[in-house]
């Protein structure tokens, strides 16, 4: 039937979110997973895009956890971590911690985001 197949389809859809996400969704767990993302980012961010010590897409999935949050409980919190990181991740990293700013960065913040980002 429809409503099976809608199930089964949300519930494969579940099945391939990770841990952390789940977690991520936690509001009382939710900063301490984020400030532990971007604390682990400078550790594995000396790996190179071609993968030689097969570790490079260690900080890509790090950064992923961060994307499309369903609800962030500390969204300044969030962004000033973004922009901390911004100024000790390779070039790779940095441009992949930009692209999240648009998803967490709250209306009123803009122009110190951008500030920011300039210097």
């Amino acid at each position: 039937s429809s409503s099976t197949n809608d199930n089964h389809t949300r519930s494969a859809a579940g099945a391939r979110e990770s841990l952390c996400k789940v977690f991520l969704r936690v509001p009382a767990l939710q900063r301490e997973i984020i400030n532990l993302i971007l604390d682990k980012l400078p550790e594995y961010a000396h790996t190179d895009d071609d993968g030689n010590d097969g570790c490079a897409d260690i900080p890509k999935l790090l950064v992923s956890q961060l994307r499309w949050l369903d609800g962030i409980e500390d969204a300044t919190a969030l962004t000033e971590g973004i922009l901390a990181q911004v100024n000790v991740v390779p070039s790779h990293l940095q441009r992949e911690l930009i692209s999240l700013l648009p998803e967490v960065v709250e209306d009123r913040a803009f122009k110190p985001v951008i500030t920011a980002l300039q210097e």
